[in-house]
């Protein structure tokens, strides 16, 4: 008798892990598939050491064969395989970094092995060859292009002359060619080798919170808006294409939580700031946008 519940035991499992196959057709992930990553602890190539770790979480959800394998917010740990400093520019003009990602860990679940190389820096500062993050020159400015300029400008015409010299001598200022990448800055990484399907696990969408009661609400209260922002004046501006439902502070909490920043008013200050940013090729994450509660 105990050999007959033993067989049919067996009959079951097998049954069971054949329709688990059959309902997570996933053959892995190929290399070469892209996506995106956001750093949760900052870079530099002036303080990082090659062999330092580097975290970020995954900003968009990663499916194999319709079935999300690594959701949005998934833990994804690198480690800085080379680092070239540019220190006081004797012997390197332009620093250099390597970081490479290698295991991926869904909330509540195990460390997937990864192997992923950076394709692309989300800063319009910093270009990416061959997996080597490669840093500016000083002179990447648009001092620096002034220099340039003056050289084949015709002899002719001193007054364009004068003037860039002019803006040039106002202006001293720099960009830093050190690397450096805050938390918050998006990543673009693709898979050198391919993940296998034994290795992955499909993960559950979560469970739509909206009724269709509360839908048909949000549907009249998205009716009653007004569709263009309008300024002090009042005169009509900038189409509303994005509403989001929840006190300020709600709202505020959430972007803080997903690594965004407030926007500045645009000010006197913020104008300088954001003008001093431009020469200094930089980034500016607190410039002026069209968010409004």
């Amino acid at each position: 008798m105990n050999a007959l519940y033993g067989a049919i035991y067996q009959t079951v499992l097998v049954c069971l892990m054949a329709c688990s196959t059959l309902a997570f057709a996933c053959d892995g992930l190929s290399a070469g598939q892209t996506f995106w990553i956001r750093l949760s602890s900052p870079v530099s190539s002036y303080s990082s050491k090659p062999g330092g770790k580097v975290t970020g979480i995954l900003t968009e959800a990663i499916e194999c064969d319709d079935d999300v394998v690594f959701p949005v917010g998934t833990r994804v740990d690198g480690v800085v395989r080379s680092v070239r400093k540019v220190g006081l520019g004797v012997r390197h003009e332009t620093a250099a970094m390597v970081i490479e990602f290698n295991r991926a860990t869904p909330a509540g679940g195990s460390p997937v092995a990864i192997s992923a190389a950076v394709v692309e820096i989300e800063n319009a500062r910093e270009q990416v060859t061959k997996g080597t993050i490669q840093g500016i020159r000083s002179s990447d400015s648009p001092q620096g292009r002034i220099n340039s300029r003056l050289r084949h400008l015709p002899t002719w015409n001193p007054y364009s002359d004068v003037g860039l010299i002019v803006f040039k001598a106002s202006f001293p200022i720099f960009p830093e060619p050190e690397i450096y990448f805050p938390a918050g800055t998006d990543i673009r990484v693709k898979l050198n080798a391919a993940v296998s399907a034994r290795s992955l696990a499909p993960v559950s969408a979560p469970a739509d919170a909206v009724e269709s009661s509360e839908s048909m609400e949000l549907e009249t209260e998205a009716r009653s808006l007004p569709t263009r922002t309008t300024t002090p004046a009042p005169v009509e501006a900038d189409i509303v294409n994005l509403a989001f439902v929840g006190s300020r502070q709600q709202i505020e909490s959430a972007f803080h939580e997903a690594g965004w920043v407030n926007s500045d008013n645009f000010t006197k200050h913020s104008f300088m700031r954001d003008f001093y940013a431009f020469l200094n090729n930089a980034a500016t994450p607190r410039h002026p946008c069209g968010l409004f509660f």
